[in-house]
């Protein structure tokens, strides 16, 4: 393993900080009140206050181009359009290294849903992710960023 692998705790410190950075941003951009999700693990990240909106921000360590397609776990996509089915709305941010990315859940933009594996965290994690292409990702600010992290020997 390479000495820059994260941690489970460093992993949910990044989230965590990133997580503020959005709330910030989108409270004072915005103009509306973001409640935190009941824990840390919870499927989606915040609700927005006195609306049916739900916010999920998914932090990515490089540049929105890297790759054509971002993923996001099927329990998060499956959890969002079953409570569309219910009347909200579902926002899915990306905070990647170059800005903020913004996606409105919609099940007809994703390429394709299958089982991935990650291992920045010094362990094999595999569970369904849904791909999405980036160009359906809409630029929203690049004055919040995430923190570029070099990961190695992965």
């Amino acid at each position: 393993m390479g000495k820059n692998i994260r941690t489970q705790k460093e992993d949910l410190q990044l989230g965590l900080y990133c997580e503020k950075q959005l709330k910030d941003y989108l409270q004072k951009n915005e103009d509306i009140t973001l409640m935190k999700a009941k824990d840390n693990y919870s499927i989606l990240d915040f609700k927005v206050k006195n609306q049916k909106k739900l916010i999920e921000l998914k932090s990515r360590n490089f540049h929105m181009k890297k790759y054509n397609t971002t993923m996001l776990g099927y329990n998060k996509v499956d959890f969002g359009l079953k409570m569309m089915e219910k009347g909200y709305e579902v926002i899915i941010y990306f905070l990647f290294c170059d800005g903020l990315y913004k996606w409105k859940l919609n099940e007809d933009e994703i390429i394709c849903t299958m089982p991935a594996c990650r291992k920045d965290r010094g362990i094999f994690e595999i569970k369904d992710h849904s791909y999405i292409p980036i160009n359906y990702l809409e630029f929203v600010t690049d004055k919040i960023k995430s923190k570029e992290i070099l990961i190695t020997n992965i």
